[in-house]
């Protein structure tokens, strides 16, 4: 139950992040509350330590009203969907470790969520395939300060706002290139390639391609240690 719990709070923060200040204000709000809740029982350094989550929330919401001019990112709304998780469960887990009347075998218990909850924290805050500077200082100096676009739920960029790839229902969010790839959409849009006759740029078909052909050669890699060679 705890990690389903994890798992739905950090992904459910993560979804928040596509309209400019609402990961940030419904975060803000919810360390402000658990701020409140761990001075009430007494635990000062939950307290101290949600009032921070709160000012780094404020402080990022300053460039993060429309119209925004800092995203989060995936990597930034997981990380704080985790930090959430972490506040709710740390009181309970202290509550239960400085509790005489418990046995070892709940305290035990205890520890095993604290420890679930760091790992799955970890886990869904680190990006696995990070953008490269070189893809980033091609794209910048193809682009400079021309605005792009993404969507919500995209991890491309785009140089047109009627791009074919769009839905009519997608709200659009515009900025520059740095900006998209901060956002973590990292990769140029093929379509809009294309049609732009921009070749130096790394865009999401090349990058699937070359992710598929790693694959492969890992496949094959594993099916060469697996098979003796024939003698």
């Amino acid at each position: 139950l705890a990690a389903i719990f994890i798992v739905g709070i950090v992904n459910a923060v993560n979804l928040t992040d596509g309209i400019d200040g609402l990961n940030g204000s419904v975060t803000f709000f919810a360390a402000i509350f658990f701020m409140l809740i761990a001075g009430y029982i007494g635990k000062i350094g939950v307290s101290i330590i949600s009032a921070s989550l709160a000012g780094a929330c404020l402080g990022f919401l300053l460039w993060n009203f429309n119209p925004a001019k800092v995203f989060m990112g995936d990597t930034g709304s997981l990380y704080l969907g985790g930090f959430v998780c972490a506040l709710a469960f740390v009181p309970f887990i202290i509550l239960l470790l400085t509790n005489k009347n418990a046995d070892k075998k709940t305290k035990m218990v205890g520890v095993i969520v604290a420890v679930i909850a760091l790992l799955i924290g970890g886990l869904l805050g680190y990006d696995y395939n990070p953008v490269s500077a070189e893809d980033k200082q091609e794209a910048m100096a193809v682009f400079g300060e021309e605005d792009v676009y993404w969507t919500r739920f995209g991890k491309c960029y785009h140089t047109h706002d009627d791009c074919q790839s769009f839905s009519q229902s997608e709200q659009l969010t515009k900025g520059t290139v740095e900006q998209a790839i901060a956002a973590n959409r990292t990769k140029f849009c093929s379509f809009c390639a294309k049609r732009d006759d921009i070749t130096n740029v790394k865009t999401d078909d090349e990058a699937l391609n070359e992710e598929n052909a790693q694959d492969i050669q890992e496949a094959e890699d594993a099916l060469e240690d697996e098979v003796p060679a024939a003698k």
